[in-house]
C-alpha cells in the first residue's frame, strides 16, 4: 500500500510532525482490523439495502483522475444505519457493482432476502422486477 503524507499541510493546519514511519506503523495497526471488518458476518435481516458509487478526484502520478467509492449501507430491524462494504474502483460500472453483490451474498446477507440481482438494479436489463423478500 502506498500512502502519501502530505507534511507540509499537516503541520500547518494540525501543528503535528508526521513521518513516512509513523503512517506505516498506524497502518500496520489497522489493516488488522480493517480486514476483520471488511470480513465479518453481516446480520440476518436488512429491510432496506442502499447501494451509492461516490467518484471522486485523485492525484495519481501528477495527473487527475477519478475514482469511485463503492458504499453498501443498510438499515437494520432496529432502524440503525450499518455498514456493509465500501470498495475502491476505477469508475462506477455495473460490471463492478457485480464483484460487490456476490461479496455481500457470501457473507450471507439474508437467507430469505438477498440482494436485488443485476436485473434489478442496473437499467440495461430490461423487463425486471423489483426484489421482493419470500
Amino acid at each position: 500500500m502506498v500512502i502519501f503524507v502530505q507534511q507540509p499541510h499537516i503541520q500547518k493546519e494540525y501543528g503535528l510532525d508526521v513521518s513516512a514511519k509513523m503512517v506505516t506503523r498506524i497502518t500496520d495497526k489497522i489493516l488488522p482490523i480493517a480486514k476483520k471488518w471488511q470480513n465479518r458476518q453481516l446480520n440476518e435481516l436488512y429491510p432496506i439495502i442502499y447501494l451509492n458509487g461516490i467518484v471522486f478526484n485523485v492525484n495519481k502520478d501528477g495527473h487527475i483522475i477519478k475514482k469511485t467509492a463503492y458504499l453498501v449501507f443498510a438499515i437494520t430491524i432496529e432502524g440503525k444505519k450499518d455498514i456493509l462494504g465500501i470498495r475502491i474502483g476505477e469508475a462506477e460500472s455495473s460490471k463492478f457493482w457485480m464483484t460487490v453483490l456476490p461479496d455481500l451474498k457470501n457473507r450471507e446477507i439474508p437467507s430469505g432476502c438477498s440482494p436485488p440481482s443485476s436485473r434489478w438494479i442496473f437499467p440495461p436489463f430490461i423487463g425486471s422486477s423489483p426484489h421482493k423478500c419470500d
